[in-house]
C-alpha cells in the first residue's frame, strides 16, 4: 500500500482504463498482518472519510483508491455506478480527496492493488519507478544461538553459530522527507541464496501463502547490552526512523565468506560482505 500526498482539493485520477467499483469499507486487522476488509458497495452509505473508488482491469487485478470525496464525484461516475456498468480511461478524473479534519490524518489518497486472487501487490512494482539514487541506509546485527548480539562491519569474521541477521534502517527516495522498511533482503553464501525477504512485487512467499510479518518484523528486539530496538509507533515516518527486519539464517558452512544485500525499488543496494 502507498499514500500520495495531495493538495487540498486535489482530483484523484483513475490510474487504469477498467471498470467501475465504489464503496466504504473497514478494516478488521489479524495477527499475522493482514487483514479482513469489511464492504458497504455503492450505493449503500458509511464513514465519508473511508470510501474508495476501484478500478478493474481486463485481468481482475483491483486499484483501490481510498479516501475519495463521495460528494464530489463527477455525474459521468455516479452514472456509471448506479447502471454497474461503468467503466473509466487512465487520468480520468473520479473524485477529490477527503478534506481530512485534523492535522494527523494529512491529505491523501491510499492506493492498493490486489491481483485478481485477493493478492496484496506491492503499488511500486506496478507504476513507474519513483526516481531514487539513494541506496538503503542500515545497519546489520548478528543474533548467536545463544542469544548474544553483535553490530557487524565490514568483512566481519563471526566466531559463533548465527541463529539470524537483523537489518536495522530505512529507505528514503530522493528528496522525499518520508521514509520505509526495506523491500528487499538475502544472504547468499559462495552464489547460493541461503535466506531471502522479497517483498518488491507481493507478500506471499515461495509456496504462495501470506507471509507472516510477525516472523520478519518483530515488535521490539533485546540486544545484549539490554537496550530495546522498538519499530516506530509514528504512522507516517520520516528521515531518521528506523525499521528493524529479521532474517533467519540456516544452511550456512563455517569458514565460508557470506554477503548480506538490502535492495531498494529502484535497484540500489548495501551490501555487508563477512565470513561464518
Amino acid at each position: 500500500v502507498d499514500d500520495m500526498l495531495l493538495e487540498s482539493y486535489s482530483w484523484a485520477l483513475a490510474p487504469i482504463d477498467g471498470k467501475l467499483e465504489a464503496g466504504h469499507y473497514a478494516y478488521t486487522d489479524l495477527p499475522n498482518g493482514n487483514r479482513i476488509k469489511q464492504w458497504i458497495a455503492w450505493p449503500g452509505r458509511g464513514d465519508d472519510n473511508y470510501f474508495e473508488i476501484a478500478v478493474i482491469d481486463g485481468n481482475g487485478n483491483r486499484y483501490e483508491l481510498h479516501h475519495v470525496n463521495r460528494r464530489t464525484l463527477p455525474q459521468n461516475i455516479i452514472d456509471g455506478l448506479n447502471s454497474g456498468n461503468g467503466v473509466v480511461t487512465a487520468g480520468e478524473r473520479i473524485g477529490q480527496v477527503v478534506p481530512w479534519p485534523t492535522m494527523f490524518h494529512y491529505v491523501h489518497v491510499h492506493l492498493n492493488v490486489f491481483d485478481s486472487a485477493g493478492n496484496a501487490i506491492n503499488p511500486e512494482s506496478v507504476f513507474e519507478v519513483i526516481p531514487d539514487s539513494i541506496a538503503p541506509d542500515v545497519s546489520f546485527l548478528a543474533v548467536y544461538q545463544d542469544d548474544s548480539t553483535e553490530w557487524l562491519k565490514e568483512g566481519s569474521k563471526l566466531s559463533k553459530p548465527v541463529k539470524s541477521f537483523i537489518v536495522s534502517g530505512a529507505d528514503a527516495k530522493d528528496l522525499h522527507q518520508y521514509v520505509q522498511a526495506v523491500p528487499f533482503i538475502e544472504l547468499t553464501q559462495n552464489g547460493v541464496v541461503l535466506s531471502q525477504i522479497d517483498f518488491r512485487h507481493t507478500l506471499l512467499d515461495a509456496a504462495g501463502v501470506f507471509t507472516d510479518i510477525r516472523g520478519f518484523y518483530p515488535n521490539t528486539v533485546r540486544l545484549s547490552d539490554k537496550t530495546l530496538l522498538r519499530q516506530p509507533a509514528d504512522f507516517y515516518p520520516v528521515a531518521g526512523t528506523k525499521f528493524h527486519q529479521l532474517l533467519n539464517v540456516t544452511g550456512v558452512v563455517v569458514g565460508q565468506p557470506f554477503q548480506l544485500k538490502v535492495q531498494d525499488m529502484a535497484g540500489n543496494a548495501t551490501v555487508l560482505s563477512g565470513q561464518f
